[in-house]
């Protein structure tokens, strides 16, 4: 099965929900979408932000 390939533009700045939340952290942001090099490679790296306390 072929993986589904993730438009790093839309992954930036989008919204995500914890399933299992740690420390009252539910809600995050995509802040960063680390680009590899190769644009055939997937994207194996982004930075979350924490909305409620904001750490990364």
């Amino acid at each position: 099965m072929k993986q589904r390939q993730i438009n790093p533009n839309k992954l930036l700045l989008s919204k995500w929900t914890a399933v299992q939340p740690r420390e009252r952290q539910k809600h995050f942001i995509v802040t960063r979408v680390h680009t590899p090099e190769v644009e055939t490679n997937p994207i194996s790296q982004i930075d979350l932000q924490a909305v409620l306390t904001r750490r990364t």
